[in-house]
């Protein structure tokens, strides 16, 4: 049975990814703003405290028990989610669908590979940061000697290898040695 309520979730997902703008069809004559904030206090205020509330005994006591740290970057990582939120909005309706996405979706993938590592290793604990920069020039170098950077990048780098190559030793570090 599990698989198939597995299976049913990512159908509701897909369904829910793919329909989520059919409102803002019957508000074009709203202004972004408008529909943006309607959309954003039910989907960033009304939802997470109803399901929250509905979800756990003691929701208020689970929040007071926190640390002050974790309620900071809590709400701070919010908040960047909201700033998010309204920044895709203005790529939906500047760049369509299409490219709306592929540029949002990107941009998120990127960042949402990228920035956990750096902010768990490098910038919580300004453990590595020398290494870092490091590895981002010696990076440079190799590009400069393979004389891609005055091509302007015509071909291939594979972001892969160039993440691999820079948290190769700042992720691994702090792992214990295989016995």
């Amino acid at each position: 049975m599990h698989p198939f309520l597995g299976v049913f979730f990512h159908w509701l997902g897909g369904l829910a990814s793919g329909s989520f703008y059919v409102p803002y069809r019957q508000v074009r004559k709203w202004s972004w703003e408008t529909y943006w904030l309607v959309g954003g206090v039910c989907s960033w205020i009304i939802c997470p405290w109803f399901f929250a509330g509905v979800m756990t005994k003691d929701l208020l006591g689970v929040l007071c028990s926190q640390s002050p740290s974790t309620l900071w970057w809590t709400y701070f990582f919010g908040a960047l989610w909201g700033f998010g939120g309204l920044t895709f909005g203005l790529t939906m309706r500047y760049l369509g669908m299409s490219l709306g996405m592929g540029v949002a979706l990107g941009y998120c993938a990127a960042f949402g590979t990228l920035l956990p590592p750096i902010l768990k290793t490098v910038a919580s604990r300004e453990e590595g940061v020398d290494r870092v920069l490091a590895e981002v020039e010696r990076h440079r170098e190799h590009l400069a000697a393979g004389r891609e950077v005055e091509r302007g990048f015509e071909q291939h780098v594979d972001p892969y290898l160039v993440a691999d190559r820079l948290f190769s030793g700042v992720l691994h570090e702090h792992e214990e040695p295989p016995a």
